[in-house]
């Protein structure tokens, strides 16, 4: 569902069963999610999880509009959109769904003009009620996630990415995304300026998973890629994800996957032929 926010309501605090999106066509909105205060601007795109308290006040000309979206379509579309990026996935996926308060994911677009065009397009799509209107609202949907990962990935709010040292959570994320062959905890953590320690105990509460479950799964998926998309050997695959052992690789490959890297391709391949 989409609608167009009403102006010049009173606030009220409520809550609901879907995802809702709220975005800031034009102009500024105040928000209240969980009691926590937030001054939304043009371009911000906040997703509010189910069953979280909030409400929401336009008091001048701003143009504000929804999007509700059931739980089944949101995980669908939007972690579609991050399959390649499994670092990313697990965060998003603690923050919107692990059971805390103030639980909010801001984009921060300001004036892109390719999301704008998008927002409309879903906007006049929905309105038309036009055959086949479900199927491209759901395209539209992962669309619209890919460019706000594509161009906006490293400008996301949230209360478990903010950090007063000014680093965020999707800064470390896309670090490890990039360096996960040869990232330790100690070196992540003197890159960010941390003690081993108190980066250790970032990253549990920030993503819901250890240093090492998150490197872990970044070199699997990565692995699984390479699976799928080359002929490279397993050991070739082993040393390219940065596995020091073969046989460490697959032991790991097997117990996360519960099949061979080899039975894995096969799968694949037979599924797609």
């Amino acid at each position: 569902m989409l609608y167009k926010h009403y102006r010049y309501t009173p606030e009220f605090i409520h809550e609901h069963e879907f995802f809702e999106i709220l975005c800031i066509y034009d102009g500024q909105a105040h928000t209240s999610i969980q009691g926590i205060e937030h001054t939304l601007h043009k371009g911000d795109v906040c997703i509010i999880p189910p069953h979280t308290k909030h409400s929401i006040g336009i008091f001048d000309d701003s143009i504000a509009f929804n999007i509700l979206i059931r739980g089944s379509t949101f995980q669908s579309t939007f972690f579609q959109s991050l399959t390649e990026d499994s670092a990313l996935a697990h965060f998003f996926a603690h923050v919107l769904y692990r059971k805390t308060e103030g639980n909010y994911l801001i984009f921060h677009t300001a004036n892109d003009p390719q999301i704008r065009e998008m927002l409309e397009n879903l906007y006049i799509e929905y309105l038309g009620h036009e055959k086949y209107s479900y199927t491209f609202l759901n395209s539209m949907l992962i669309l619209l996630w890919a460019m706000l990962l594509r161009y906006h990935g490293g400008n996301i709010e949230s209360i478990l990415a903010k950090d007063t040292s000014g680093n965020s959570m999707t800064d470390i994320l896309n670090y490890l995304s990039q360096h996960y062959q040869t990232a330790t905890l100690r070196e992540t953590a003197s890159h960010f300026g941390y003690s081993s320690s108190h980066f250790s105990t970032l990253i549990k509460e920030g993503t819901g998973q250890t240093f090492l479950q998150i490197i872990r799964s970044i070199k699997l998926e990565q692995a699984c890629r390479a699976l799928r998309e080359t002929s490279l050997s397993n050991i070739a695959i082993c040393e390219l994800v940065g596995y020091d052992s073969p046989e460490h690789f697959m032991r790991t490959f097997k117990k996360n996957y519960g099949m061979t890297p080899g039975e894995y391709r096969k799968k694949y391949h037979e599924q797609e032929s």
